[in-house]
Formats: C-alpha cells, sequence, structure tokens
C-alpha cells in the first residue's frame, strides 16, 4: 500500500498540525516498537501548501516531528515578531530571517552554505509543494518525482535544480506579511507567491490526482487496500466583532 500525508496552509498554525502529527507518530513507533521511527519511514508520498510544505519537507528531510515542533518554537519569535518602522513597510514579518534559518534548515552541509537542491538525495519520500505563480497568476504544484515532465535533467529549466528552501520561502510567502519569493528559471525570472492563494491551500485532492494519474508519471494503483491518504488541516479560529468594531476594521489589523 501507498500512503501519501497532506498538511494545509494555515501560517504558525501549523503548530496544530504538528500535534496531530506527533501522535501519529507516536501511534506508530508504538505499533512498530521502533522508538526512533520518523514519518519518513511509512509514507511514501508528503506534500504540503505553505506552512505546510515547510513541515512536509522536513519529514521528507527525516526530521522527526518534535524536531519540527521546536524548529518551530524557536523560530516564532525571530520570524514572527513585529517588524520596526525602518524596515520594509509593506510587509509585516521578517522574510530575510525565515529565508536563512530555511537555508540552514535544508542544506547539504548542515551550515547552510550548501543549499540542498529539489533533487537531492536527502529528501526521503516524494514531496510536493503548493505556491502561486504571481507573473502568470497560475497555481505551481512542484514535486520531486525525476520522472516528471518539467524534471528532466536536459531541461535548462529543470526543477529539480531548484535550492528547496527558496521553493518553501515561495510557497509560505504570504501577501502582507511576506514579500514575493523571486526564483530564475532557466532565461527568465518568476515571482511567487503563497500557495494558499490558489485552490490548493488543502493539497490532498492535488496530490492524490498527482499520485494516479498518468500525465504525472508516478501512476499508483488506486483502491482501498493500495492507496492511503491522511489530510491534517491546521484548525480554524473564530474571530466575531462587536457591530461598534466592525466598522472600524481595516488591513493593517
Amino acid at each position: 500500500m501507498k500512503r501519501i500525508l497532506s498538511l494545509d496552509g494555515g501560517g504558525i498554525r501549523g503548530m496544530f498540525s504538528l500535534e496531530i502529527l506527533s501522535r501519529i507518530e507516536a501511534l506508530l513507533r508504538e505499533r512498530t516498537g521502533r522508538s526512533d521511527l520518523v514519518l519518513a519511514d511509512y509514507f511514501h508520498f508528503l506534500g504540503g501548501t505553505s506552512t505546510g510544505a515547510i513541515i512536509a519537507a522536513g519529514l521528507s528531510w527525516g526530521y522527526s516531528v518534535a524536531q519540527l515542533q521546536e524548529f518551530y518554537r524557536l523560530q516564532c519569535a525571530a520570524v514572527f515578531g513585529r517588524k520596526t518602522f525602518f524596515d520594509r513597510p509593506w510587509t509585516t514579518y521578517h522574510a530575510d530571517e525565515l529565508s536563512r534559518r530555511l537555508q540552514r534548515m535544508f542544506s547539504e552541509d548542515g551550515e547552510g552554505r550548501e543549499p540542498a537542491l529539489l533533487g537531492s538525495k536527502r529528501l526521503r519520500t516524494l514531496l510536493l509543494m503548493v505556491m502561486r505563480n504571481g507573473s502568470t497568476g497560475a497555481p505551481w504544484p512542484i514535486t520531486n518525482n525525476p520522472k516528471a515532465k518539467y524534471n528532466q535533467p536536459e531541461l535548462a529549466d529543470c526543477n529539480l535544480h531548484i535550492p528547496l528552501w527558496q521553493l518553501l520561502r515561495a510557497s509560505s510567502a504570504a501577501p502582507v506579511y511576506f514579500p514575493p519569493e523571486e526564483i530564475d528559471l532557466a532565461a527568465r525570472r518568476d515571482i511567487f507567491i503563497d500557495g494558499g492563494i490558489s485552490p490548493y491551500n488543502n493539497p490532498s485532492w492535488l496530490m492524490a490526482l498527482t499520485a494516479t494519474a498518468p500525465a504525472y508519471r508516478i501512476e499508483w494503483a488506486t483502491g482501498p487496500d493500495k492507496l492511503l491518504l491522511i489530510s491534517v488541516g491546521t484548525a480554524r479560529r473564530r474571530v466575531q466583532f462587536a457591530k461598534q468594531q466592525a466598522g472600524k476594521i481595516n488591513l493593517w489589523d
């Protein structure tokens, strides 16, 4: 049986997803008797949008859920702290700090000096990330499947040559909160924004299609005994305002 794990976007609410994943990991460790099991040992295809893409990539890299929880806790204040008056005024959070931390997290040398590419052998599973191409307006799902149409090594703009950290920054570039990410694709440079600004903030349907449709060149068999898909969200927060407050709400609140 092939197993797929899909992770929604939702910013820092990815911490909620990690709590669910922690329980899944614990159950699998108990079932297998392996105290060192990580989710990359169980799932064959991991994917996500925005914060879900960061978590999915971390799991595929071989990090445990506890390690990713620690990453989120340590980086939260540095990345999501409010900017000062002298910082770039039209975004809320620190994109440079997020970029640096992603570069260290996904590097071949562990120090950020040798950035891992999408085609890195250190990724232990198939991986899908969703972003939106701001230059064309189209959703831009990308995988590390070496057989995929745009992953052929002879192509000048082969997707497997793109730094992994940069794809994750692009997938999580939420408008207003973070600036877009520019990625060089051979002879052109495209601008990318958060994959949540697409129909695929929950990428589960897209992952199922990618895994089974012949066009995507994975072609796993379907059926309840052949394919398992688990989709983990980021919960919702219901916000209510008193009538006297509602008229004062603006983009910056």
